[in-house]
């Protein structure tokens, strides 16, 4: 069995090396990812997921700062950094490339079983995000 901690750990390591064979590698075929941007269910829709973020910031990555386990949960808190330079594709819209830079602080509380992940539970600050990207006005931003 997987030391939830390394599951954990090959999720980001997916995003950051931009391979959707290692996203689908890590998660259960009906997992569920519960963003900001909605409820995604399947390995392969979480996967489209996350490459639309991938393809849209070619140079992102995150960094963890902190890595929290409670039994089947590891709370990942990181920043994720890169440029805006494609067309991010979401549910509720299309944000066509601004070529700016963005930071945005983020945790994912990934639920580990049977040396996979179940469930990921994303957090960020969409206000700060958006307003760096030029979708809102400054002063939106919290903090």
């Amino acid at each position: 069995m997987d030391d939830p901690r390394e599951v954990a750990a090959r999720w980001q390591d997916a995003y950051n090396a931009h391979d959707p064979q290692q996203f689908r590698a890590v998660l259960a075929e009906d997992a569920r990812l519960v963003s900001p941007n909605g409820l995604f269910e399947g390995s392969s829709v979480i996967t489209g997921y996350m490459m639309a973020w991938a393809d849209a910031f070619p140079d992102s990555g995150y960094t963890v700062e902190h890595v929290t386990v409670d039994g089947d949960t590891v709370v990942i808190e990181s920043v994720f950094r890169g440029t805006h330079l494609g067309t991010l594709a979401d549910p509720s819209g299309d944000l066509p490339a601004s070529g700016r830079p963005v930071e945005a602080r983020s945790c994912h509380a990934v639920v580990v079983r049977e040396g996979v992940a179940r469930e990921v539970r994303m957090y960020f600050d969409v206000f700060g995000f958006l307003a760096q990207l030029g979708a809102l006005p400054a002063g939106t931003a919290a903090g």
